[in-house]
This record gives structure tokens, C-alpha cells and sequence, in this order.
């Protein structure tokens, strides 16, 4: 054999070989590529579903308020129902309705010391109107 050929032969080894390895380290990166790409998949998913329970809490927790003020707002005004005439009732369910529209669920969601006292008030407002009312002295024309 001469020199050419087994120059060639080394070549071809060294080639083989180099490519043998080429494809080993291309196999094993793009694994570890394929392990890293599904850890952060799996990651996000956890992070996604984590924000969806949280979202599905806080929507839980709100509605479980709306109605918690809706509910009190129906046994204040059934109580005061009972206090009050007719005429005064609807003055005082305007004036609810009205601050309800003005301030939004902030005014319901007050501390429940808070809107007794505020009927409280509304209460003795109404009781005292009728009796200012009838202790003016009527006056009769002839």
C-alpha cells in the first residue's frame, strides 16, 4: 500500500469518526432541548392555570360580595318597610336607589356600623318630617 492510500483510509476514519460524533452531540442537544422546551411548557401551564384559578376565585369572592350587599340592602329596607307609611317608604327608596347609583357598590360595601347608622339617620329623618309637619297650626280660609 502506499502512502496515498493509507493517507485516504486515515481520512475516511477520521471523517467517519468525526461525523459518528457530530450526529452522537447533535442527538443529545436536541434532547436536552426537547427536556428544557417541555419543562418550560409545563412550567407555563402550571402558570396558567394557577392565574385561572386565581381569576376564578377573585370572580367567586366578588359575586359572593354582590350578593352578601344585595342581601343586607334587602333586609335593611325590608326592616325600614316595616317602619315606615307608604309615601315615606318610596322617599326612602329613592334617596337608596339614588345613593346607590351615585356611589355604586362602594356605599354598600361600608362596614355594616356604618349603613345602620346612615339608616338610623334616614329613619328619624322621616319619622321627624311628619311631625314638623303637624305641628305647623293649619290655617282654614272662609
Amino acid at each position: 500500500m502506499t502512502s496515498e492510500i493509507i493517507a485516504a483510509l486515515i481520512g475516511a476514519a477520521i471523517a467517519l469518526v468525526g461525523g459518528i460524533v457530530g450526529a452522537f452531540l447533535h442527538h443529545f442537544l436536541s434532547l436536552r432541548t426537547d427536556r428544557i422546551k417541555r419543562e418550560r411548557d409545563r412550567q407555563e401551564e402550571g402558570a396558567r392555570s394557577l392565574s385561572k384559578k386565581k381569576n376564578e376565585a377573585e370572580t367567586r369572592e366578588r359575586d359572593g360580595k354582590e350578593r352578601e350587599v344585595e342581601r343586607l340592602r334587602e333586609v335593611l329596607l325590608e326592616s325600614v318597610s316595616t317602619r315606615l307609611e307608604t309615601e315615606d317608604l318610596e322617599k326612602f327608596l329613592e334617596e337608596v336607589e339614588r345613593k346607590r347609583d351615585e356611589d355604586g357598590l362602594r356605599w354598600a360595601e361600608r362596614s355594616r356600623q356604618v349603613l345602620e347608622n346612615w339608616l338610623t339617620e334616614r329613619l328619624q329623618e322621616a319619622i321627624e318630617e311628619p311631625d314638623s309637619q303637624e305641628d305647623r297650626p293649619v290655617e282654614l280660609s272662609d
